[in-house]
């Protein structure tokens, strides 16, 4: 099973979420994003991730209030459009374009 790397960011809105970063044969691999459903967490990939570390680096979020992300007080927030801010500045914070 290949191990992960806790990483942690900040949002634009201030919130501290958290993916697992799975490293990949080397630098240059292709990245792979994998997103829970609404109401799970980076476990449900804690079987498929290692097994993609052949060939890809995989990240696995947590979205805004699960898992080991903050919980953010404004409801209005948890929608899909800031879902994919939240995954914009992950992949930012990571400096990865691709």
């Amino acid at each position: 099973m290949s191990a992960f790397k806790d990483h942690f960011f900040q949002t634009q809105d201030g919130l501290r979420l958290y993916a697992r970063d799975y490293p990949g044969p080397d630098s240059s691999a292709p990245v792979v994003l994998c997103l829970h459903g609404l109401t799970r967490n980076s476990r449900d990939f804690q079987d498929l991730a290692p097994a993609l570390t052949e060939d890809f680096r995989v990240l696995v979020a947590e979205q805004r209030g699960r898992g080991r992300s903050d919980y953010d007080d404004d409801v209005s927030r948890y929608a899909l459009l800031q879902y994919v801010e939240d995954m914009r500045g992950m992949l930012n914070s990571l400096a990865i374009d691709r």
